[in-house]
């Protein structure tokens, strides 16, 4: 196998209180970012999206692995629509794990899953990456 590159996006999405100008300068900026990514580099999105995909597809199989954690809320639609819309997929919805290794934060008695990775379709081995990019 030739030579392939990771190229990690690490992002922090406007939280659910911010103003919706925000939140689509956020998910437009980093659609473009994305797509800016050659076709044999591999992508890699990485952080706290500020969207709870829960532990129901609602309709994005393939996109969505049914192992999230929780419940849905109303910011979910907009990472499952950028995930589908770059053919990725939500890697941390693809694994069964226990609910206490699912849980990325916890404050008092609120748990939640906040961290994603979303991943182009097209990683079938990820030994024959030799070179590593990390955007911030």
């Amino acid at each position: 196998m030739g030579k392939q590159v990771l190229t990690v996006f690490s992002a922090y999405a406007p939280q659910i209180g911010e103003y919706e100008n925000a939140k689509n300068d956020f998910w437009n900026t980093l659609s473009d970012a994305v797509r800016k990514t050659s076709s044999p580099e591999i992508p890699l999105i990485c952080g706290d999206l500020n969207g709870h995909v829960g532990d129901k597809t609602n309709g994005f199989h393939g996109v969505h692995g049914s192992f999230g954690y929780g419940s849905q809320n109303k910011d979910d639609i907009r990472i499952l629509e950028f995930t589908e819309s770059h053919e990725f997929f939500l890697l941390n919805t693809y694994f069964k794990k226990r609910a206490e290794h699912l849980i990325t934060y916890k404050s008092g008695m609120s748990c939640t899953q906040i961290d994603k990775l979303s991943s182009g379709n097209n990683i079938d081995d990820y030994s024959g990456i030799q070179k590593f990019r990390f955007w911030i």
